[in-house]
């Protein structure tokens, strides 16, 4: 991670500081986290943290409640699809490896992920167990990809945990994600450099599959490597 984004995680440190003793109200997801306003051609590229500390790049590419395309670090790509009764159609392309593999959320339920299309297309899932969501009041942050007001989310169930999000009404999106860690410091774990409206094409959302071997991986196939 470079110094640009060390800086950054601390300046945006410096301002939560200030705004703790100032938390509101505890809020419903939909009132904290809304994307209704958000339009309907969103691309943004962001870096984040895994689970083991290791950084990435995240490209995104979302049309509507339909259509999505989620690349990590050129390597991976998902391409997912939602008909209109909610079903999703997941393809993911491995380059590497070159291998693509279908599958639905039983199937990746199957293999423990369990991020659904509000995670895919806008980062933050809502929480599966109990979590409270506070205000930090006055706390807005205005960055170069835009406004964004900051939030608390604490999960209790099934572990817990504590985040501070700024949310970006305009684009459903956070744009900084902070992660408290068991010493209390604060952790960078995902930040947007850049977020846009984009023009699709019909290159957009289209799996490119010569010469990859694709693997049907949904609970009523046959599952091979």
């Amino acid at each position: 991670m470079n110094l640009r984004r060390i800086a950054l995680g601390v300046g945006l440190s410096c301002i939560l500081q200030a705004a703790h003793g100032l938390e509101g109200l505890s809020l419903d997801w939909e009132t904290a986290f809304p994307i209704a306003a958000a339009p309907e051609h969103v691309y943004f590229r962001a870096h984040y943290l895994d689970g083991n500390g290791q950084p990435h790049v995240l490209q995104v590419w979302r049309e509507g409640a339909q259509y999505l395309r989620r690349q990590t670090d050129s390597a991976i790509d998902l391409y997912a699809h939602r008909d209109n009764a909610s079903e999703i159609d997941f393809r993911i392309v491995d380059h590497s490896r070159r291998v693509i593999i279908r599958a639905d959320l039983p199937s990746l339920h199957h293999v423990g992920r369990f991020t659904g299309w509000l995670g895919l297309a806008h980062v933050l899932e809502m929480p599966h167990g109990s979590y409270v969501v506070t205000t930090f009041s006055g706390a807005m942050t205005s960055s170069p990809v835009g406004e964004c007001a900051w939030f608390r989310l604490e999960t209790t169930v099934p572990s817990a945990g504590v985040n501070e999000v700024c949310w970006s009404r305009q684009w459903g999106l956070p744009l900084m994600i902070l992660k408290t860690t068991h010493k209390d410091e604060r952790l960078a774990q995902f930040a947007i450099d850049e977020v846009r409206v984009f023009e699709p094409d019909s290159t957009t959302f289209a799996v490119e599959a010569k010469e990859f071997l694709e693997i049907d991986a949904r609970p009523d196939r046959d599952l091979f490597d």
